[in-house]
């Protein structure tokens, strides 16, 4: 039975991952917005009541929540984790210049100050075990996109540190990996936030951009219950890989970024978003 500690278990792949944990006969300390009170409407009374599934309240954007949570952790399992899986984390969409610089702090802020923040402060904790960092990164952190802008800076960046913690972890016996999805089907594309279109001109293509996103989650969506057992598999192994593409665009993007030059690619996705219209 593993220890593990997962973020953004409310819903999407956090949720099912949860649940599969559950099932495989883990403990489960599910970090989401509104903890235990939020937590019980979520999950079954049988998997609440299981002995195995914890909850702890936590907003990514507040450092001494994430303090705390690391400190419920080790209370929960004396001083102890096997795997911390930083799952958490939300879209912000449209062209760089019409976004605030709040905005963009934010995405950044969730997407990988407050992940790197929590590995950090779960090494200890980790080292005791031998344990693992799961962290779910993206396509978009391997291929920039029109639009994704500060998404993409924020699983860039989030890929880096990830992959700097495996070579400083590697002695310790701290294994580190990372998942690059493509698109599937969860509440991601409902959440997305935009910013203002900046450009006047930016407006139709904004439009197009949604609309292009809207029909692509209905065409490629994938299950996201691959990215769960994934994720599953990962806490179980004995020895993971730093990098796991899944899904088919993801896959087809990560080729396509490697074969062909860059102006080639550059235009060719542009020319698939419709931002040169």
């Amino acid at each position: 039975m593993k220890k593990i500690l997962i973020t953004g278990a409310s819903r999407g792949f956090g949720k099912l991952t949860v649940e599969r944990l559950l099932d495989r006969g883990h403990e489960v300390l599910a970090a989401l917005r509104g903890g235990e009170a939020r937590g019980k409407t979520l999950f079954s009374p049988a998997q609440c009541q299981s002995g195995r599934l914890h909850f702890v309240d936590l907003h990514l954007d507040r450092v001494e929540q994430i303090d705390a949570a690391v400190t419920h952790a080790a209370s929960l399992w004396n001083g102890s984790l096997d795997v911390l899986i930083n799952n958490a984390g939300y879209g912000l969409m449209g062209p760089l210049e019409g976004q605030t610089d709040d905005q963009v702090r934010r995405q950044m802020e969730i997407n990988f100050f407050a992940p790197l923040a929590l590995s950090r402060r779960c090494i200890p904790l980790l080292r005791k075990n031998r344990g693992r960092i799961i962290n779910l990164s993206s396509i978009a952190g391997l291929v920039a996109l029109p639009f994704y802008g500060a998404y993409n800076a924020s699983k860039f960046a989030l890929e880096a540190v990830s992959e700097a913690l495996a070579y400083e972890l590697r002695d310790l016996g701290i294994q580190v990996a990372l998942i690059e999805p493509g698109g599937f089907h969860t509440e991601f594309a409902e959440s997305v936030e935009f910013g203002g279109p900046g450009d006047p001109r930016n407006v139709r293509k904004i439009a197009l951009f949604q609309e292009k996103m809207n029909s692509r989650r209905q065409i490629f969506s994938g299950d996201p219950t691959h990215v769960a057992d994934l994720l599953v598999r990962l806490c179980e192994k004995r020895r993971v890989p730093l990098r796991t593409i899944i899904g088919r665009d993801a896959k087809s993007l990560n080729v396509l970024k490697r074969l062909l030059p860059d102006s080639w690619r550059v235009y060719g996705v542009a020319k698939l978003f419709s931002v040169l219209k």
